[in-house]
């Protein structure tokens, strides 16, 4: 369901006067309509609407993932020792954020915002906005090896 922002801005203001409800919150929306809201926010704004709860970070995850999947490039820079990261979007822009998902993995791999990690003895593809996870079978490697790798499309790709 694609939206305006119009659209989106009498939805809420209707939501919120409605008589139905002495005390309507915000947690009360509907998913469809986080999903929307999503859709129109920047990076930056998006990582704060997925930290507010559980079912808005569900409802976000398909925007998360077309802002990584999106034209513009950026860098992912991490800190190993704990999960705090600085996304640079372009010149002008920075984010911090907290991936757990990333402490004391190796990254040997990356494709259209998707990270092949290997970590313990565990190798998988992983995308730091959506925090969508893709086990491979048992790799057979040292954490503490050379390893290199190359992606040549991403894992969610039909080809």
């Amino acid at each position: 369901m694609k939206l305006s922002r119009e659209t989106i801005v009498t939805i809420l203001k209707s939501f919120f006067s409605s008589s139905s409800k002495a005390e309507r919150q915000w947690s009360d929306l509907p998913r469809e309509l986080l999903e929307c809201v999503a859709n129109f926010l920047v990076l930056s704004d998006l990582l704060s609407f997925r930290g507010v709860c559980k079912d808005w970070k569900l409802a976000s995850s398909k925007a998360m993932t077309q802002v990584a999947a999106s034209d513009k490039p950026c860098l992912l820079a991490i800190d190993h020792n704990n999960s705090e990261c600085i996304i640079l979007r372009d010149s002008k822009r920075k984010y911090n954020t907290t991936i757990p998902e990333l402490c004391g993995a190796k990254c040997i791999a990356s494709n259209s915002g998707w990270l092949l990690l290997l970590k313990e003895d565990s190798i998988f593809f992983f995308c730091p906005f959506s925090r969508a996870q893709i086990q491979l079978p048992n790799f057979p490697c040292q954490e503490d090896s050379n390893l290199v790798a190359a992606i040549s499309s991403p894992p969610t790709c039909k080809d």
